[in-house]
This record gives C-alpha cells, sequence and structure tokens, in this order.
C-alpha cells in the first residue's frame, strides 16, 4: 500500500465526528467506511468524537476496523444553550489537545455544525486547513421530528450556525447535489463546495446466490421477497408501504412476505401496524434491527428491495445511503421520486413512484414480481452504476485529491514552502 504524503509529511487527517461505530445508523455507517477506506488509500485518518458520544466507562480509545477513534468525556447540563455551549467548549479544547498529540496535516470535521465550530477554533490557533461535511438538512430534520418549528429561534440559529461554518471552512463537502445547491444559495463560493457522493462497498455488497435459510424461513412456499431495511422514522414512508401491500397480494400468484428491517422512532406503532397485517392474513415480517454485518444476507433473498420515502425539505435535499447496498447486490428497487433518491437512482436502475402514494407503489411492485427479466435488468444496470459512481474505493481517492489541494492552496496563501501547522 502506498502513503500518501504532503510536503514530506504523512497524510495524517483529524477526523471529527458527532458519533461513530460501534453504534449503527447511516452518519456512524459513512463515517467507518471514510475512514477505513482512506486508511487502505494511504491517508492516516484518526477520528475523535463529540461529548455526545463518549466511550464506554474508562474506555477513551477504541480501534474499529484498524483506525483508532478516540473519545472525549461527555457532560450532560439541564438548560440546552448551557449543555450546548459546555459540549462546545470541551469539544474544542479536546480537539486542540490531539493537534498538539498527533500533528496531522489538516482537520476533517462532519456535521452537525458545532463541531464544525468547534474544529475551525482549535485549527485556527494551529494554522491547520478545515475541511467540512455537510451530511445533512439538519434543521429540517428537527421541524420534522417535531423538536422545533420553521423559523424559529431554533431552527434559524441551527441554520445560521451552519452557514457560518461553511463560509469560514476552506472546503465544504456536502453529500448530495440537493446540499451542495442549497449551500451555494445561502452564498457560500461555488468553488469551495465540491461534492462526494455516499458511498458502498462494491466489493463486500455484490450479488450473490440468496442466502438458504433465510429464504427457506420467510418463504418456505417459494413466494417473492419485498424488503424494506432502515431508519423507521415518518418520512421514510414505510406505512405507505404496508398500506400497498393488500393490492400486491391480492394480484399475486403466491402472496409475497415483506420484510421489515430497522429501528427508529416509529418502530412500536409500525411493529403494531405489521402484526394487525398479519392478522389479517398478509405475509409481513417484523425483523427489527438487523446487524449490518448480516446484510448481504437479507438483499440476497429480495425480488424486490423498497425505499417509499415522502417528499420533504430533508428527502428533497439529502441522499440516503441504504439503496446504495442494494443496487451494489444487484436487487432490483422500488423507490419515491424525490430529489435524494432521484439522485442515487438515475434512469433504468429502478422504478420511481410518486411519493405517498401507496397505489401507484403497489403497481410498480406487482409489475416488477410479475417481470423476472426486468428485475434482472434493472439490478445489472444498478450494480454497474454503484460500482462506476459510488464505491468506496473511487471515493477514498476523491478524497485524497480534495485534500492535496486544499494543503497546496492553502500553503500558497501563506507563501511558506513548509505544510501548514508545521510550527503546531
Amino acid at each position: 500500500m502506498h502513503r500518501a504524503l504532503y510536503d514530506g509529511r504523512p497524510l495524517r487527517v483529524l477526523h471529527v465526528l458527532d458519533h461513530s461505530l460501534p453504534r449503527l445508523d447511516g452518519y456512524a455507517i459513512r463515517s467507518g467506511a471514510i475512514l477505513r477506506f482512506q486508511a487502505a488509500a494511504g491517508i492516516e485518518p484518526i477520528a475523535v468524537t463529540s461529548p455526545h458520544h463518549p466511550g464506554p466507562a474508562g474506555l477513551e480509545v477504541e480501534e474499529i476496523d484498524g483506525v483508532r477513534y478516540e473519545r472525549m468525556p461527555g457532560r450532560r447540563g439541564r438548560l440546552p444553550w448551557l449543555r450546548e455551549g459546555g459540549a462546545l467548549r470541551r469539544c474544542a479544547r479536546g480537539i486542540s489537545q490531539r493537534l498538539g498529540r498527533h500533528r496531522p496535516v489538516l482537520v476533517h470535521a462532519h456535521s452537525p455544525s458545532l463541531w464544525g465550530l468547534a474544529a475551525l477554533r482549535a485549527a485556527q490557533r494551529s494554522r491547520l486547513p478545515v475541511v467540512y461535511e455537510v451530511r445533512g438538512a439538519w434543521e429540517e430534520a428537527a421541524v420534522e421530528r417535531g423538536r422545533t418549528r420553521r423559523g424559529s429561534w431554533r431552527y434559524r440559529l441551527a441554520r445560521g450556525l451552519e452557514s457560518y461554518v461553511c463560509s469560514r471552512a476552506d472546503l465544504v463537502v456536502p453529500l448530495s447535489r440537493g446540499l451542495r445547491d442549497d449551500l451555494v444559495g445561502r452564498g457560500v463560493p461555488p468553488e469551495r463546495v465540491i461534492q462526494v457522493a455516499n458511498g458502498v462497498d462494491t466489493v463486500r455488497f455484490a450479488p450473490r446466490d440468496p442466502d438458504a435459510e433465510i429464504a427457506v424461513r420467510w418463504a418456505p412456499d417459494g413466494g417473492p421477497l419485498i424488503g424494506y431495511f432502515g431508519s423507521l422514522l415518518a418520512r421514510e414512508g414505510v406505512d405507505d408501504l404496508l398500506d400497498a401491500l393488500p393490492c400486491i397480494t391480492g394480484a399475486s400468484g403466491v402472496a409475497p412476505t415483506l420484510l421489515i428491517g430497522g429501528s427508529g422512532e416509529l418502530a412500536p406503532d409500525l411493529e403494531e401496524r405489521a402484526a394487525a397485517a398479519g392478522h389479517a392474513g398478509l405475509r409481513v415480517a417484523w425483523l427489527g434491527g438487523i446487524p449490518h454485518a448480516e446484510m448481504e444476507r437479507y438483499y440476497s433473498v429480495c425480488d424486490l428491495v423498497v425505499y417509499p420515502r415522502r417528499s420533504t425539505r430533508a428527502t428533497e435535499r439529502v441522499t440516503p445511503l441504504k439503496p446504495l447496498e442494494a443496487m451494489a447486490m444487484g436487487r432490483a428497487v422500488v423507490a419515491s421520486d424525490v430529489g435524494g433518491l432521484r439522485e442515487l437512482l438515475p434512469p433504468g436502475t429502478a422504478v420511481l413512484v410518486p411519493p405517498g402514494d401507496p397505489a401507484a407503489l403497489a403497481r410498480a411492485c406487482r409489475d416488477l414480481l410479475a417481470n423476472a427479466e426486468r428485475r434482472a435488468e434493472l439490478g445489472r444496470r444498478a450494480r454497474l452504476h454503484a460500482a462506476e459512481r459510488h464505491d468506496w474505493r473511487r471515493l477514498a481517492e476523491r478524497y485524497r485529491e480534495l485534500y492535496l489541494d486544499v494543503l497546496a492552496r492553502r500553503g500558497a496563501m501563506s507563501g511558506s514552502g513548509r505544510g501548514p501547522g508545521s510550527g503546531a
């Protein structure tokens, strides 16, 4: 393996994360993949997690997939502004300590913007450049989950802080075109906003024979299997999929089984609905949270994988991670025609249906279940697209190029022949 260098020094990068593996959600999985594949590309990543993710008692350092994760101590206050202000100060101090200890050439902070601000404060003292990665529309997600309302002081503060951090970072890396367009619309110079899309390990997630154990367990009569795997939140539209199931079942020769795997705020309500559907004669398998290491087995048995997202400000701008796994596995995908999914699924790689329309969703699923040849062609094209545009190995090389460009620009601006932070 080659080792990436800048000015004769290792290309060591300190990543600042809200939380990380071993917790399992899209944020942690993306972070883990970035770090693992950057290490394989010759970069030396080190991760530090925010006070919102302290390690287990007495554990300050963990090694996960060969990458060092350092944990900051967490402490919760009662009042939100005092709690967040204290966390910001502790995070900035923790980053400063690690800059002195590890001597990276660059800081890569990942949203939310509170940690981006902490990284800017710490990096400024060491004269290091900051890359800030925007993972989502955080203020819009808070509105959707009922934690604030659009236009409230909390909403405006979150949006304003995001804009502030983006305007001062050396480079801003959004994960979708929708987020990029939003940031440019706020006045962030477009030449400093470079997208790095969501990715997938196309070696691990690759076409394979159906897992016999899972297939026999959930479809003993050889009937079709439809999968939904992901977050169980209102915006994901899983209840629309449950509403569509009777129409799919009624038109099928052999009734399909719907596999639902995931966790989230709506899990109790959806589990009740799934149980009621089962009592009504529909086939629904409630799987709960599936270990990420097991996901290939479940994708392998699915005739269709469905992502019935609803249209919200967040889903129109943010691309999810899970569809890429299904695509890399060569599965046929049915998804809502919302901006984040449309960006991942160009024409010919999936069937898109209007969001919030269970009847249209049922028609698309019925048609595909009746046409094995079309399912196979969609899967083949989806796999090709994932491998060409979203493989983490390619994306890790893209990060390396961006880092070197940022360092070169910062070096040219300082007029020094040495890299930034060389005196730290």
